[in-house]
């Protein structure tokens, strides 16, 4: 058989007594319970009001797989191991007495049973335990303290871890600010004294732009200023200053200079140049004197 007990976590809490047949009424005593194993194949469970009524009931793997299949719970055995804890750590846990029990305390009752639901509409488990007398009711009720101070010893010891753990990290994380807080002064005086340069020569920029400014305001005054005291000129004289300033611009008239060749050019632009030869001028004299006459 593979199916063991071995790695059960122990649960501890507190029931409700509830008389069979009147739901809504419980007892006025609380009852505190332990359910741990015994050794790898069982479960044992035990409740008390440390009074007159303790309960005992101890299961087997076998047993344990019977309910299994009775309450309908699938999936693997470690997973029925898990839901088994959780329904008896929820706060939903009666001890349920049959016969005449009394409403104070249960007494009088001829068997019990212990009721546990994880969440509402979820399987509910029915445990039946058995009334223990005599010394096995200091036995019952010794195992359950001593239980109840293992395990709050226990979680004390993970909480003490968890503290010292805590005030590491704390003086840990107090140096780191210390560290980060020098670092950051560093780093303001190295930006105070680059910023103050930068400052001074935005300083300068800004009055520069500002005598620029009122410079060009000034002079655009006194134009204003000039403009204004000049006389206006006459109705005649605007009407055809308007007119010159609307009738569209004429392109100058460009004058050329016409410049006149000599006639020794002219002469050879018309013609064939002619030499200078003696018997040639000799001609043209006497065609001159003939057109003369």
């Amino acid at each position: 058989m593979d199916e063991t007990v071995e790695n059960f976590e122990a649960v501890y809490g507190q029931a409700r007594g509830e008389i069979m047949g009147k739901p809504g009424i419980s007892t006025h005593l609380p009852f505190l319970f332990a359910f741990q194993s015994t050794d790898l194949l069982h479960l044992c469970l035990s409740i008390t009001d440390f009074h007159s009524q303790t309960w005992r009931a101890e299961f087997s793997v076998d047993q344990l797989e019977d309910m299994r299949d009775e309450v309908g719970i699938g999936g693997s055995w470690s997973e029925f191991l898990v839901y088994l804890r959780a329904a008896l750590a929820s706060d939903s846990v009666k001890l349920i007495f049959s016969g005449p029990a009394n409403a104070v305390d249960g007494h009088g009752a001829t068997s019990a049973s212990v009721v546990a639901q994880k969440v509402k509409g979820t399987p509910r488990l029915l445990l039946p335990v058995t009334k223990l007398e005599g010394l096995h009711v200091q036995d019952a009720m010794a195992s359950i303290s001593l239980g109840l101070f293992r395990s709050y010893h226990a979680q004390s010891s993970v909480i003490s871890a968890e503290k010292a753990r805590a005030s590491v990290l704390e003086s840990s994380l107090a140096a780191e600010k210390v560290r980060v807080e020098k670092l950051l002064e560093q780093i303001e005086v190295s930006g105070i004294s680059y910023g103050g340069r930068r400052k001074g020569h935005r300083e300068r920029s800004s009055q520069l732009l500002s005598s620029l400014s009122g410079t060009l305001a000034t002079q655009a005054g006194t134009q204003f200023e000039t403009q204004v005291s000049q006389p206006s000129p006459t109705p005649a004289i605007g009407i055809l200053e308007q007119s010159k300033t609307m009738s569209p611009a004429k392109p100058p008239v460009s004058k050329t200079k016409v410049h006149v060749a000599p006639a020794s050019r002219r002469a050879k632009r018309r013609g064939t140049a002619i030499s200078a030869d003696p018997e040639m001028g000799t001609v043209l004299a006497a065609l001159n004197g003939a057109d003369g006459r």
